[in-house]
């Protein structure tokens, strides 16, 4: 009994000095957070109106200057922002839809009729990066520059995104250092926060693999607790490689970036989307295994 109760306070007072330490990051780097997202959605918007002529990104002391004096703010049941070219008026506003780990919001710009689209940014997703998350690469925004908004179907264009264990104390403490990086890379390292996109998160199911080193590591001596973990790392890195070379292959026709498939290759949308993963990973796991239970 006193096992048991010495276990519920231990993780009581863990989870207490985890939360608390998480509040206080957070309490001091909501402030810097949100000044970084504020300036992101204003280049956004500077990027969808083309108020930025040079090649690279505008620094940050232009991205204010030219919010301040280009773009004005038109608050109502939702925010419209307006700015004027060559003496027309151009609106953009936000959109969100359904992704496949989450909400993607969108800018966008319209002309003054409301019938064309003169930009386009996407300013917050999850999706997945080198997949769904090629929404934010320059080419595949470009495409909806000047496209007609049409109730015709011939005029729409349709995109489709992306689409043992370790103990409890453990999960818990690899999960409150993760969220704590999650908040100092948004505070202070934006741009690498929106490049590594969910996979900051994904680091807590490292925890499996943690946990199976840990079980093994209990009831063996170091040396082959040695052994056990580079022979399991070798093997998670090249089935990760059998994966992506497959996924990439087949989904794009490339492998490193470099096309590989003929020309009248038609890529394979499921192999762009997460459930491919589980399909090759389930193949391998199958051809991996036909020839151990035939010889039993």
């Amino acid at each position: 009994m006193n096992e048991k109760l010495y276990s519920v306070l231990f993780v009581f007072i863990l989870t207490t000095v985890f939360v608390l330490c998480l509040a206080g990051i957070n309490a001091l780097a909501s402030g810097t957070i949100e000044r970084n997202e504020r300036l992101e959605f204003q280049r956004s918007l500077i990027y969808v109106f083309e108020l930025w002529e040079g090649a690279d990104s505008p620094p940050d002391e232009e991205v204010q200057k030219l919010y301040s004096s280009r773009i004005k703010e038109v608050e109502g049941a939702q925010t419209v922002y307006v700015v004027e070219k060559d003496g027309t008026r151009e609106f953009a506003f936000t959109v969100q839809s359904a992704g496949l780990w989450g909400t993607i919001t969108a800018l966008v710009a319209v002309d003054e009729s409301g019938s064309r689209i003169t930009g386009i940014d996407f300013v917050s997703h999850s999706e997945t990066p080198g997949l769904g998350g090629r929404i934010d690469e320059e080419s595949f925004k470009e495409q909806f520059r000047g496209e007609l908004i049409s109730s015709d179907s011939s005029a729409r264009v349709a995109v489709v995104s992306g689409q043992d264990t370790a103990s409890k104390d453990d999960s818990l403490i690899i999960a409150t250092y993760v969220i704590i990086l999650d908040i100092v890379l948004k505070a202070y390292l934006p741009s690498i926060s929106k490049a590594l996109g969910p996979y900051v998160g994904l680091i807590i199911t490292n925890c499996i693999i943690m946990g199976r080193a840990e079980a093994f590591a209990q009831s063996h001596g170091p040396v082959l607790s040695f052994i056990d973990g580079i022979s399991a790392g070798i093997g998670y890195s090249l089935i990760l490689l059998a994966v992506a070379f497959i996924r990439e292959l087949l989904g794009f026709g490339t492998l490193f970036g470099l096309r590989v498939m003929p020309e009248g290759f038609t890529p394979w949308v499921i192999m762009i989307m997460a459930p491919s993963a589980f399909f090759i990973l389930g193949a391998i796991i199958w051809i991996a295994r036909t020839p151990i239970v035939k010889k039993k």
